[in-house]
C-alpha cells in the first residue's frame, strides 16, 4: 500500500468508504478523474460485489476492509495519510437494519474510528453522509 502513494506525488489523497455503494462509487470515479487525486476505495463487500466498484485506474485502488474494525481502518489510514475522507460505509436496506439492529449500532464505531485516527494522521476534512435508513 505504501508504495503506490510514495511513487507518485499526488496532491490529494482521498479515502472513500463504502465505495461499492451507489453514491460512493460515483463519487470515487469522479474524484479519480483528476490525476492529482489518489483515491482509495474501502469496502467490506458484505452487501456488495466487486462489479459495483468504480473502474480501477492508476490513481484509484480498492482495499477490502471494514471501517468498524479499528485495526483494519487504522492500517489503511496510516499507510496513506489521507487528506480527505468521504465516509459512506453503513448497513443499508430498511429490512436488513430492522432484522439486525446491532449491525447498525456497529456502524457508529466506524465513524468513531475514522474521527479518532483522522485527527492524528492529518485528515483535513471528513465528509459524512447519513444513510436513508434513518427515515425508516
Amino acid at each position: 500500500m505504501k508504495t503506490l502513494a510514495s511513487r507518485h506525488s499526488f496532491k490529494r489523497k482521498i479515502l472513500v468508504t463504502g465505495g461499492a455503494g451507489f453514491i460512493a462509487s460515483s463519487l470515487a470515479e469522479e474524484l479519480a478523474a483528476d490525476p492529482d487525486n489518489l483515491v482509495i476505495v474501502m469496502y467490506n463487500l458484505s452487501t456488495g460485489h466487486y462489479k459495483k466498484l468504480p473502474p480501477l485506474a492508476d490513481n484509484l485502488r480498492f482495499v477490502k476492509g471494514d471501517v468498524n474494525d479499528y485495526k483494519e481502518i487504522m492500517e489503511v489510514m496510516l499507510s496513506f495519510q489521507f487528506h480527505y475522507v468521504f465516509h459512506y460505509a453503513a448497513v443499508v436496506g430498511v429490512k436488513r437494519t430492522q432484522e439486525n439492529p446491532v449491525s447498525v449500532l456497529k456502524d457508529i464505531r466506524g465513524i468513531e474510528n475514522i474521527c479518532r485516527i483522522g485527527k492524528n494522521t492529518g485528515v483535513r476534512r471528513l465528509f459524512f453522509a447519513s444513510s436513508s435508513e434513518v427515515y425508516g
